[in-house]
């Protein structure tokens, strides 16, 4: 049983949302940094209420981020499933031909054999 076009869509999908979540995340971070970030160093020190600002988008950059890597984690999941069925199809197949191959050349001795001693044998 191949994957279908729905397994790779999903898994499309999941890679598009993991990779929109991770960018949200990387510039929550930048706009924090850019917070800090002053070319003047005579600026003044950042009051507390700009401080509490700026710890706000770190405590929702770090929520990002944790969402970014459980995404990541289920992706790699619904990757390595996928991975695993196609395997087993192909070695499933493989395995199948296989089988059918050796069976076929039994029950065709099996068959030579019965001619040979004029024996109708049913397989």
């Amino acid at each position: 049983m191949a994957m279908s076009n729905q397994d790779l869509e999903k898994i499309g999908i999941m890679f598009i949302n993991w990779i929109q979540v991770h960018r949200d995340a990387c510039n929550r971070f930048e706009d924090f940094r850019n917070y800090f970030d002053t070319e003047d160093p005579d600026a003044p020190i950042h009051s507390r209420e700009e401080l509490n600002k700026a710890f706000a988008i770190q405590e929702e950059a770090s929520n990002l981020a944790a969402e970014s890597k459980k995404r990541y984690n289920t992706l790699l999941e619904e990757v390595d499933v996928y991975l695993a069925r196609e395997r087993t199809d192909v070695l499933g197949q493989g395995a199948n031909d296989s089988l059918t191959d050796v069976r076929q050349k039994a029950e065709d001795q099996i068959n030579n054999g019965a001619r040979l001693t004029k024996h109708q044998i049913d397989l």
